[in-house]
């Protein structure tokens, strides 16, 4: 908006990435910000990676930064339900590991999860942004074997993609210190298959 204040952004919010590539291939969307791999007709680029953190409630006997399988054994676990996004990545992850862990609860919404374990009812395996702003009194702890999520940015492969949506990506580089993302932008810059200007930009 500093920046470009002739341009309107609106931000559509979906509940996992296949929602997401409906929209960009609809034309609904013109920028997806993804988190899996998704189909061969858009084209991705790294953003930053997101760790998954292990949250305990207050007051917690878990002295070292990193969390053994035995002493997050000893919670109740709250995840998400069987077939979200979160859910899966976990799971697989467990699976690699050699552990199975059986959730107490299965709670959709973050937010609703990061309470329940502030009120000392279970901790949780969550994303550290989606965790985000954490109560003070909420202990976060690493997990024995790291996991974390890639964050993407997706546009439809050999899209028209108008000037706004060129401004959209550099105002991402500006904020992203990944190489690959840095030469994903430079690579969409306008071109002859550029639209006239648009004033609006749909993300997705």
């Amino acid at each position: 908006r500093k920046r470009f204040p002739g341009i309107t952004v609106s931000i559509m919010e979906h509940r996992g990435d296949e929602g997401v590539e409906q929209a960009l291939r609809s034309g609904q969307a013109d920028l997806g910000i993804i988190c899996m791999p998704i189909g061969d007709e858009l084209d991705t680029w790294e953003l930053l990676r997101d760790e998954y953190v292990v949250l305990l409630p207050p007051h917690t006997g878990v002295s070292n930064t990193v969390i053994s399988w035995e002493e997050l054994a000893t919670y109740p676990l709250i995840l998400p339900p069987e077939g979200d996004y979160c859910w899966t990545l976990i799971q697989n992850h467990l699976r690699r590991v050699g552990q199975a862990f059986t959730p107490a609860y299965e709670i959709r919404e973050d937010s609703t999860i990061v309470n329940m374990v502030r009120q000392g009812l279970g901790a949780t395996i969550m994303a550290r942004l989606a965790a985000e702003p954490l109560h003070p009194e909420i202990c976060v702890r690493h997990m024995p074997v790291s996991l974390e999520r890639v964050i993407r940015a997706a546009v439809v492969q050999d899209g028209l993609h108008s000037p706004a949506v060129y401004a959209f990506l550099d105002a991402l580089r500006n904020i992203s210190a990944s190489n690959s993302f840095a030469t994903f932008v430079k690579s969409l810059s306008p071109g002859d298959r550029s639209t006239p200007l648009d004033r609006s930009i749909q993300l997705g």
